[in-house]
């Protein structure tokens, strides 16, 4: 079985380099900047979603049981939802009478991941569509890749499960952070990763 390797935490970031750091002042567990009032975020296009991995996650073998990462990705949509665009899933719901339920998603699974490592899920947006929204994210620990995702989801009416229009609230939310353009550039799924097997 593979050793377990220590992660150093991410060096500063090499110019032209694989890693690159969020943008500055970004405090990942609140997502926004500290400098900014409790609830007013950051119009950038960039999410980070800090996550433990847990002995639930793990099989035995020790690492993480792939369909858990689905989980964790998922985790990092709701509280994308819920920080940067100002309504959780419930509000979704409750209030919107909508639901956003993933529709596609491809997804390069990297390196191993252990009981406690601390994975940072790195999501930006990439376009916005009359009912789809399509983002990608890349799970990182420390400067080593773990996973890179691309994934569409769609708003789905709650009662007449039919895709409708985004709602004006979220949409105007949505299109501001995509105007803002990204910090960085993530790597995307590459299906070329097969060869090297």
């Amino acid at each position: 079985m593979r050793q377990r390797q220590q992660v150093a935490p991410p060096p500063p970031a090499p110019a032209g380099g694989v890693f690159r750091a969020p943008p500055p002042g970004y405090d990942a567990a609140a997502g926004r900047n500290p400098a900014r009032p409790m609830g007013e975020t950051m119009t950038v296009n960039f999410f980070e979603e800090v996550q433990t991995v847990r002995f639930q996650h793990c099989d035995p073998a020790g690492i993480v049981f792939y369909p858990r990462y689905y989980e964790m990705l998922n985790l990092t949509v709701e509280r994308f939802f819920e920080r940067q665009l100002g309504h959780s899933f419930n509000r979704l719901q409750t209030e919107l009478k909508v639901t956003v339920p993933t529709v596609r998603i491809e997804t390069d699974f990297l390196e191993a991941s252990y009981l406690e490592d601390r994975l940072q899920f790195q999501m930006t947006l990439d376009r916005i569509g009359r009912s789809s929204l399509g983002f990608q994210i890349v799970c990182r620990c420390g400067a080593e890749e773990r996973l890179r995702a691309i994934i569409t989801l769609v708003c789905i009416d709650i009662h007449r499960k039919k895709a409708v229009p985004w709602p004006e609230v979220l949409r105007s939310r949505i299109e501001a952070i995509l105007a803002a353009g990204r910090p960085q550039e993530l790597n995307r799924p590459d299906p070329g990763i097969v060869q090297a097997y």
